[in-house]
């Protein structure tokens, strides 16, 4: 019985040990493996035939314009050249700088001889001015001369009626002989056109007045009356 038991120690030691043997030589094999080196040599076939590519690239069309002909001039070789323009003649012909002097058959003409030994020049009418150095003035004075305007102003009949009033600015010209002339309105009724021509009629009556002096010398002159129409 003892002797068995020992036979089967002996067996379990001796499986340990190949156990381990096996073991280390699998590590070992393994090691090795892992280790080994071998060069790999790829070799390349060459093709059989040419690859060639079907893309290529595609270039755009160029379009160039056709150059326009212009149509030629006709030329016509019969006709004949165009005359040269006539020079225009100057209206304003400049004198010879060395004329030949012509002898004058009459000889110079004496102005006295024509018409005597004096020339009279008419003296030129004076303007009408505003303010001479004397102002003409009606007979007897303003006193007369309100009275007179009173005495032969009438009121027409229509503004009458129509209760028309107003003021008539009438100007003349008294002459250098004092005469009454150039009557005209300078501003008058506004609906009143009969108190406008009473106005002139009264003032072209009106007798002579006695004239402006400039110094010495009679002159026309303008003078400006108003003349107040109103309603009692």
């Amino acid at each position: 019985m003892e002797k068995k038991k020992n036979e089967s120690k002996t067996l379990e030691s001796k499986k340990l040990h190949n156990f381990l043997l096996g073991l280390v030589a699998a590590m070992s094999l393994t090691l090795v493996a892992f280790e080994w080196k071998k060069d790999v040599v790829v070799e390349k076939k060459p093709h059989d035939y040419p690859i060639e590519s079907k893309w290529e690239e595609e270039t755009p069309p160029i379009y160039r314009a056709k150059p326009k002909e212009l149509p030629q001039p006709k030329v016509s070789p019969d006709l004949p050249p165009a005359p040269s323009p006539e020079p225009v003649p100057d209206p304003f012909p400049q004198p010879d700088p060395d004329p030949s002097p012509t002898p004058d058959p009459v000889g110079p003409i004496d102005v006295g001889d024509l018409f005597g030994d004096e020339v009279l020049v008419d003296d030129p009418i004076p303007a009408p001015t505003r303010f001479p150095s004397k102002m003409p003035e009606f007979p007897g004075g303003d006193k007369e001369l309100y009275a007179f305007l009173s005495k032969h102003m009438k009121y027409p009949a229509f503004e009458r009626s129509n209760n028309v009033e107003g003021k008539v600015y009438v100007q003349f010209v008294i002459d250098e002989n004092g005469k009454i002339k150039d009557v005209e309105i300078v501003r008058g009724v506004m609906g009143g056109e009969g108190l406008n021509k009473e106005a002139m009629r009264v003032i072209q009556s009106m007798p002579n007045w006695t004239p402006g002096y400039q110094g010495d010398k009679k002159v026309p002159v303008i003078h400006v009356l108003a003349i107040n129409f109103t309603l009692n």
